[in-house]
Protein backbone atom coordinates (compact mmCIF):
# COMPACT_ATOMS: atom_id res chain seq x y z
CA UNK A 1 0.00 0.00 0.00
CA UNK A 2 0.79 3.56 -0.40
CA UNK A 3 -0.43 5.79 2.16
CA UNK A 4 -0.57 9.55 2.48
CA UNK A 5 -0.20 11.55 5.69
CA UNK A 6 -0.77 15.45 6.15
CA UNK A 7 2.00 16.00 8.20
CA UNK A 8 1.68 19.80 7.66
CA UNK A 9 0.51 19.84 11.23
CA UNK A 10 4.18 18.95 12.96
CA UNK A 11 4.79 22.85 13.74
CA UNK A 12 4.80 25.06 16.62
CA UNK A 13 1.47 26.22 16.05
CA UNK A 14 -0.28 22.52 16.44
CA UNK A 15 1.81 21.74 19.70
CA UNK A 16 -0.95 18.77 20.67
CA UNK A 17 -1.84 17.94 16.85
CA UNK A 18 1.53 17.68 15.79
CA UNK A 19 2.14 14.99 18.62
CA UNK A 20 -0.32 13.19 17.89
CA UNK A 21 0.74 13.72 14.16
CA UNK A 22 4.38 12.63 14.90
CA UNK A 23 4.07 9.92 16.88
CA UNK A 24 1.32 8.30 14.77
CA UNK A 25 3.56 8.00 11.91
CA UNK A 26 6.32 6.44 13.56
CA UNK A 27 4.15 3.97 15.24
CA UNK A 28 2.45 3.09 11.59
CA UNK A 29 5.42 2.46 10.37
CA UNK A 30 7.43 0.20 12.91
CA UNK A 31 3.67 -1.91 13.09
CA UNK A 32 3.97 -2.26 8.75
CA UNK A 33 6.84 -1.45 7.43
CA UNK A 34 5.95 -2.65 4.14
CA UNK A 35 3.64 -0.07 3.18
CA UNK A 36 4.97 3.27 2.02
CA UNK A 37 3.92 6.05 4.14
CA UNK A 38 3.94 8.92 2.13
CA UNK A 39 4.07 11.84 4.65
CA UNK A 40 3.31 15.68 2.93
CA UNK A 41 4.93 17.95 5.20
CA UNK A 42 5.75 21.67 4.64
CA UNK A 43 10.10 22.63 5.86
CA UNK A 44 8.74 26.21 5.82
CA UNK A 45 6.86 25.69 9.22
CA UNK A 46 8.38 26.93 12.24
CA UNK A 47 8.92 23.44 14.14
CA UNK A 48 11.21 23.16 17.08
CA UNK A 49 9.56 20.42 18.59
CA UNK A 50 9.58 16.91 16.63
CA UNK A 51 13.35 15.85 15.57
CA UNK A 52 11.76 15.26 11.70
CA UNK A 53 15.21 13.22 11.57
CA UNK A 54 13.45 10.32 13.23
CA UNK A 55 11.02 10.00 10.39
CA UNK A 56 13.92 10.20 7.46
CA UNK A 57 15.86 7.37 9.63
CA UNK A 58 12.70 4.83 8.95
CA UNK A 59 12.99 3.13 5.38
CA UNK A 60 8.96 3.16 4.70
CA UNK A 61 8.48 6.72 5.71
CA UNK A 62 9.13 8.89 2.41
CA UNK A 63 8.65 12.26 2.85
CA UNK A 64 7.70 15.30 0.60
CA UNK A 65 7.63 18.68 0.52
CA UNK A 66 4.16 19.80 0.26
CA UNK A 67 4.60 24.29 1.17
CA UNK A 68 0.20 24.16 0.35
CA UNK A 69 -1.31 27.16 2.98
CA UNK A 70 -4.10 25.34 4.59
CA UNK A 71 -7.93 26.81 4.01
CA UNK A 72 -7.52 27.65 0.77
CA UNK A 73 -8.65 27.53 -2.40
CA UNK A 74 -4.99 26.85 -3.79
CA UNK A 75 -4.64 23.94 -1.73
CA UNK A 76 -8.02 22.62 -2.67
CA UNK A 77 -7.18 22.76 -6.61
CA UNK A 78 -3.73 21.45 -6.19
CA UNK A 79 -4.22 18.13 -4.25
CA UNK A 80 -5.79 16.41 -6.48
CA UNK A 81 -2.74 16.48 -8.94
CA UNK A 82 -0.34 16.00 -5.83
CA UNK A 83 -2.71 12.95 -4.64
CA UNK A 84 -2.60 11.34 -8.28
CA UNK A 85 1.21 11.52 -8.92
CA UNK A 86 2.42 10.47 -5.88
CA UNK A 87 0.16 7.36 -6.77
CA UNK A 88 -2.01 7.67 -2.62
CA UNK A 89 -4.34 4.57 -2.40
CA UNK A 90 -5.65 6.76 0.63
CA UNK A 91 -4.55 10.03 2.57
CA UNK A 92 -5.28 10.55 6.37
CA UNK A 93 -6.15 14.30 7.47
CA UNK A 94 -5.37 14.52 10.47
CA UNK A 95 -7.27 17.66 10.79
CA UNK A 96 -10.67 18.62 10.41
CA UNK A 97 -9.10 21.19 7.81
CA UNK A 98 -8.19 18.48 4.77
CA UNK A 99 -8.66 18.21 0.84
CA UNK A 100 -11.81 17.01 -0.48
CA UNK A 101 -11.45 16.49 -4.03
CA UNK A 102 -9.16 13.84 -4.00
CA UNK A 103 -8.74 10.75 -6.78
CA UNK A 104 -8.39 8.54 -3.49
CA UNK A 105 -10.18 7.54 -0.42
CA UNK A 106 -9.69 9.77 2.97
CA UNK A 107 -9.63 9.10 6.30
CA UNK A 108 -10.13 12.29 8.74
CA UNK A 109 -9.19 12.93 12.47
CA UNK A 110 -11.53 15.12 14.19
CA UNK A 111 -10.43 14.62 17.86
CA UNK A 112 -13.54 17.05 19.14
CA UNK A 113 -16.31 18.75 18.72
CA UNK A 114 -15.33 21.57 21.06
CA UNK A 115 -16.06 24.57 18.35
CA UNK A 116 -19.62 23.25 18.32
CA UNK A 117 -20.41 22.36 21.79
CA UNK A 118 -18.66 26.11 22.55
CA UNK A 119 -19.31 28.59 19.93
CA UNK A 120 -19.11 31.24 22.35
CA UNK A 121 -15.44 30.38 22.76
CA UNK A 122 -14.33 30.76 18.96
CA UNK A 123 -12.97 34.51 17.69
CA UNK A 124 -15.99 35.53 16.10
CA UNK A 125 -18.96 35.03 13.97
CA UNK A 126 -17.12 34.13 10.40
CA UNK A 127 -14.50 31.85 12.45
CA UNK A 128 -17.74 29.74 13.87
CA UNK A 129 -18.95 30.13 10.42
CA UNK A 130 -15.77 28.82 8.95
CA UNK A 131 -15.19 25.86 11.32
CA UNK A 132 -19.11 24.66 10.67
CA UNK A 133 -18.62 24.54 7.64
CA UNK A 134 -14.82 23.02 7.36
CA UNK A 135 -15.63 20.32 9.59
CA UNK A 136 -18.87 19.24 7.46
CA UNK A 137 -17.13 19.55 4.31
CA UNK A 138 -14.07 16.98 6.25
CA UNK A 139 -16.88 14.53 7.30
CA UNK A 140 -18.77 14.20 4.05
CA UNK A 141 -15.64 13.80 1.74
CA UNK A 142 -13.48 11.13 4.31
CA UNK A 143 -14.72 7.62 4.44
CA UNK A 144 -14.01 6.96 7.50
CA UNK A 145 -14.27 10.09 10.75
CA UNK A 146 -11.12 8.78 13.90
CA UNK A 147 -12.39 10.29 17.20
CA UNK A 148 -9.99 10.17 20.56
CA UNK A 149 -12.79 9.09 23.00
CA UNK A 150 -16.25 7.51 23.19
CA UNK A 151 -17.19 11.33 24.38
CA UNK A 152 -16.33 12.87 21.18
CA UNK A 153 -17.88 10.46 19.20
CA UNK A 154 -21.25 11.17 20.77
CA UNK A 155 -20.78 14.75 20.17
CA UNK A 156 -19.99 14.03 16.37
CA UNK A 157 -22.84 12.47 16.23
CA UNK A 158 -24.78 14.31 17.87
CA UNK A 159 -23.66 17.50 16.48
CA UNK A 160 -22.93 16.75 13.02
CA UNK A 161 -24.77 13.89 12.59
CA UNK A 162 -21.97 11.11 11.44
CA UNK A 163 -23.43 7.62 10.76
CA UNK A 164 -22.35 5.47 13.58
CA UNK A 165 -20.87 3.33 10.85
CA UNK A 166 -18.30 6.09 9.65
CA UNK A 167 -16.83 7.04 12.97
CA UNK A 168 -13.72 5.06 14.75
CA UNK A 169 -12.95 6.02 18.20
CA UNK A 170 -8.99 5.41 18.56
CA UNK A 171 -7.11 6.92 21.48
CA UNK A 172 -3.89 7.93 21.29
CA UNK A 173 -1.19 6.72 22.95
CA UNK A 174 1.77 7.76 24.94
CA UNK A 175 5.86 8.19 24.28
CA UNK A 176 8.14 6.04 25.85
CA UNK A 177 10.08 9.04 26.41
CA UNK A 178 7.25 9.76 29.25
CA UNK A 179 7.88 7.79 31.96
CA UNK A 180 8.26 7.73 35.84
CA UNK A 181 11.55 6.80 36.28
CA UNK A 182 14.15 9.53 37.10
CA UNK A 183 16.36 11.11 34.62
CA UNK A 184 19.19 12.43 37.44
CA UNK A 185 20.68 14.64 34.37
CA UNK A 186 17.95 15.95 33.11
CA UNK A 187 15.79 16.46 35.93
CA UNK A 188 18.36 18.61 37.42
CA UNK A 189 18.82 20.38 34.34
CA UNK A 190 15.23 21.07 33.99
CA UNK A 191 14.78 22.20 37.61
CA UNK A 192 17.47 24.69 37.29
CA UNK A 193 16.49 26.06 33.57
CA UNK A 194 12.77 27.33 35.15
CA UNK A 195 13.52 27.56 38.87
CA UNK A 196 11.29 25.50 39.78
CA UNK A 197 10.53 24.82 43.89
CA UNK A 198 10.49 21.65 45.70
CA UNK A 199 6.89 21.31 45.75
CA UNK A 200 4.65 22.97 42.78
CA UNK A 201 1.73 21.68 41.28
CA UNK A 202 1.47 21.19 37.17
CA UNK A 203 -0.81 22.61 34.38
CA UNK A 204 0.30 22.10 30.74
CA UNK A 205 -1.86 23.50 27.79
CA UNK A 206 -3.37 26.44 26.14
CA UNK A 207 -4.92 29.30 27.76
CA UNK A 208 -8.38 28.98 25.03
CA UNK A 209 -11.65 29.49 26.99
CA UNK A 210 -12.78 25.63 27.52
CA UNK A 211 -9.16 25.07 29.84
CA UNK A 212 -10.64 27.02 32.40
CA UNK A 213 -7.96 28.73 33.67
CA UNK A 214 -9.60 31.36 35.50
CA UNK A 215 -11.47 28.61 37.46
CA UNK A 216 -7.91 27.03 38.39
CA UNK A 217 -6.94 30.68 38.76
CA UNK A 218 -9.78 30.97 41.79
CA UNK A 219 -8.86 27.66 43.08
CA UNK A 220 -5.07 28.49 43.21
CA UNK A 221 -6.16 31.58 45.69
CA UNK A 222 -8.11 29.44 48.20
CA UNK A 223 -5.01 26.84 48.05
CA UNK A 224 -2.76 30.02 48.53
CA UNK A 225 -4.62 31.22 51.58
CA UNK A 226 -4.90 27.52 52.93
CA UNK A 227 -1.14 26.20 51.93
CA UNK A 228 -0.01 26.56 55.90
CA UNK A 229 -2.69 24.51 56.85
CA UNK A 230 -1.10 21.55 55.09
CA UNK A 231 2.41 22.45 55.99
CA UNK A 232 3.28 23.20 52.37
CA UNK A 233 3.93 27.23 52.74
CA UNK A 234 6.52 27.23 49.29
CA UNK A 235 4.58 24.83 47.23
CA UNK A 236 3.54 27.53 43.63
CA UNK A 237 1.00 26.67 40.07
CA UNK A 238 3.75 26.12 37.62
CA UNK A 239 2.13 26.33 34.31
CA UNK A 240 3.49 25.64 30.73
CA UNK A 241 1.82 25.87 27.28
CA UNK A 242 1.07 28.06 24.61
CA UNK A 243 -0.42 31.01 25.39
CA UNK A 244 -3.08 32.65 23.12
CA UNK A 245 -2.92 36.73 23.50
CA UNK A 246 -6.81 36.83 22.48
CA UNK A 247 -7.56 35.38 25.89
CA UNK A 248 -5.77 37.22 28.53
CA UNK A 249 -8.89 36.45 31.60
CA UNK A 250 -6.55 33.77 33.34
CA UNK A 251 -3.55 36.19 33.84
CA UNK A 252 -5.65 39.27 34.20
CA UNK A 253 -7.38 37.35 37.06
CA UNK A 254 -4.39 36.39 38.50
CA UNK A 255 -3.06 39.94 39.27
CA UNK A 256 -6.38 40.71 40.52
CA UNK A 257 -6.43 38.15 43.09
CA UNK A 258 -3.00 38.67 43.89
CA UNK A 259 -1.24 35.57 43.25
CA UNK A 260 2.38 37.10 42.89
CA UNK A 261 5.41 34.96 42.57
CA UNK A 262 3.05 31.53 43.90
CA UNK A 263 2.10 31.27 39.82
CA UNK A 264 4.99 30.81 37.43
CA UNK A 265 4.40 31.00 33.66
CA UNK A 266 6.84 29.19 31.53
CA UNK A 267 5.04 29.36 28.34
CA UNK A 268 5.51 26.79 25.62
CA UNK A 269 8.60 24.32 26.65
CA UNK A 270 10.42 21.91 23.98
CA UNK A 271 9.24 18.45 24.11
CA UNK A 272 12.30 16.93 25.80
CA UNK A 273 11.52 18.71 29.25
CA UNK A 274 7.94 17.76 29.21
CA UNK A 275 8.62 14.32 31.66
CA UNK A 276 10.65 15.87 34.09
CA UNK A 277 8.04 18.80 34.74
CA UNK A 278 5.64 15.86 35.14
CA UNK A 279 7.81 14.03 36.92
CA UNK A 280 9.28 16.46 39.47
CA UNK A 281 5.87 17.68 40.35
CA UNK A 282 3.72 17.20 43.55
CA UNK A 283 0.66 16.90 41.60
CA UNK A 284 -1.06 17.49 38.42
CA UNK A 285 -4.13 19.47 37.36
CA UNK A 286 -6.39 19.76 34.52
CA UNK A 287 -9.51 21.73 34.96
CA UNK A 288 -10.99 21.73 31.40
CA UNK A 289 -14.40 22.30 30.90
CA UNK A 290 -14.50 20.28 27.98
CA UNK A 291 -12.19 17.68 26.52
CA UNK A 292 -11.72 15.58 22.98
CA UNK A 293 -9.42 13.24 24.54
CA UNK A 294 -6.82 14.82 27.33
CA UNK A 295 -3.33 13.65 26.65
CA UNK A 296 -1.77 15.55 28.94
CA UNK A 297 -3.76 13.45 31.43
CA UNK A 298 -2.60 10.48 30.20
CA UNK A 299 1.48 11.58 30.29
CA UNK A 300 1.49 12.69 33.74
CA UNK A 301 0.14 9.54 34.91
CA UNK A 302 2.59 7.37 32.79
CA UNK A 303 5.47 9.85 34.31
CA UNK A 304 3.83 9.08 37.84
CA UNK A 305 2.33 12.32 38.81
CA UNK A 306 -0.71 12.43 40.69
CA UNK A 307 -3.53 13.85 39.15
CA UNK A 308 -6.43 15.63 39.69
CA UNK A 309 -8.85 16.54 37.05
CA UNK A 310 -11.99 17.47 35.76
CA UNK A 311 -14.71 15.01 35.82
CA UNK A 312 -15.93 16.63 32.38
CA UNK A 313 -16.48 14.70 29.03
CA UNK A 314 -13.76 12.69 28.28
CA UNK A 315 -11.48 12.95 31.13
CA UNK A 316 -13.04 10.44 33.29
CA UNK A 317 -12.19 7.67 30.71
CA UNK A 318 -8.48 8.81 30.06
CA UNK A 319 -8.61 8.87 34.13
CA UNK A 320 -10.47 5.85 35.01
CA UNK A 321 -10.06 5.64 38.76
CA UNK A 322 -6.49 6.81 38.86
CA UNK A 323 -6.92 10.82 39.43
CA UNK A 324 -9.70 12.86 41.62
CA UNK A 325 -11.86 13.64 39.76
CA UNK A 326 -13.98 17.37 40.45
CA UNK A 327 -16.54 19.84 38.91
CA UNK A 328 -14.71 22.14 36.83
CA UNK A 329 -17.47 25.30 37.54
CA UNK A 330 -16.97 24.81 41.02
CA UNK A 331 -13.23 26.73 41.80
CA UNK A 332 -13.74 25.57 45.46
CA UNK A 333 -14.46 21.84 44.50
CA UNK A 334 -10.78 22.15 42.62
CA UNK A 335 -9.00 23.91 45.45
CA UNK A 336 -10.35 20.87 47.77
CA UNK A 337 -8.49 18.22 45.29
CA UNK A 338 -5.62 19.75 45.24
CA UNK A 339 -5.65 20.74 48.82
CA UNK A 340 -5.76 16.80 49.67
CA UNK A 341 -3.00 15.67 46.88
CA UNK A 342 -0.54 18.11 48.65
CA UNK A 343 -1.76 17.64 52.04
CA UNK A 344 -1.74 13.73 52.25
CA UNK A 345 1.55 11.62 51.14
CA UNK A 346 -0.20 8.64 51.37
CA UNK A 347 -2.97 9.65 48.97
CA UNK A 348 -0.52 10.55 46.29
CA UNK A 349 1.12 7.69 46.56
CA UNK A 350 -2.02 5.76 45.73
CA UNK A 351 -3.01 7.81 42.80
CA UNK A 352 0.97 7.66 41.87
CA UNK A 353 0.27 3.76 41.43
CA UNK A 354 -3.00 4.29 40.08
CA UNK A 355 -2.05 6.22 37.23
CA UNK A 356 0.98 4.20 36.62
CA UNK A 357 -1.10 1.14 36.03
CA UNK A 358 -3.88 3.21 34.12
CA UNK A 359 -1.35 4.38 31.63
CA UNK A 360 -0.31 1.11 30.58
CA UNK A 361 -3.56 0.54 29.08
CA UNK A 362 -2.56 3.26 26.73
CA UNK A 363 0.26 3.22 23.94
CA UNK A 364 1.12 4.26 19.88
CA UNK A 365 1.65 0.33 19.06
CA UNK A 366 -2.24 0.01 19.93
CA UNK A 367 -3.12 3.05 18.39
CA UNK A 368 -1.28 2.52 14.94
CA UNK A 369 -3.07 -1.19 14.61
CA UNK A 370 -6.36 0.15 15.14
CA UNK A 371 -5.59 3.28 12.85
CA UNK A 372 -4.42 0.35 10.37
CA UNK A 373 -7.68 -0.97 10.66
CA UNK A 374 -9.15 1.55 9.41
CA UNK A 375 -7.25 2.44 6.60
CA UNK A 376 -7.74 -1.10 5.69
CA UNK A 377 -11.59 -0.69 6.01
CA UNK A 378 -11.89 2.20 3.86
CA UNK A 379 -9.65 1.31 1.15
CA UNK A 380 -11.57 -2.35 0.86
CA UNK A 381 -15.12 0.01 0.83
CA UNK A 382 -13.37 2.10 -2.10
CA UNK A 383 -12.97 -0.94 -3.91
CA UNK A 384 -16.40 -2.46 -3.37
CA UNK A 385 -18.69 -1.89 -6.64
CA UNK A 386 -20.65 1.20 -7.12
CA UNK A 387 -18.47 3.18 -4.74
CA UNK A 388 -15.95 5.93 -5.85
CA UNK A 389 -13.44 8.07 -4.14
Amino acid sequence: MRIGIDGRYINDHYPGLGRYTFHLIQALAKADPTTNWTVLWNPGATNTRHDISRLREMASVHLVDCPLPAVSIREQLLWPSLARRLGLELLHSPYYVKPHFLPCPSVVTIGDAIGARYPQHLPSAAARVAYRIATWLAIASARCVITFSASSQRDLALLFKVPPDKLATIPPGVGHDFTAVPDGDRDRQVRARYGLPQAYVFYLGINKPHKNLPGLMRAWSVVRRDRQSIGQEDVKLVAAGKEDKRFPSARQLGLSLGLGDSVASLGEVPEEDLPALYRLSTAFVFPSLWEGFGLPVLEAMACGAPVACANSSSLQEVAGDAALLFDPASPGEIAKALLRLLGEPELRAERRQRGLARAKDFSWEKTALETLSVYRKAIERTAERGIKP
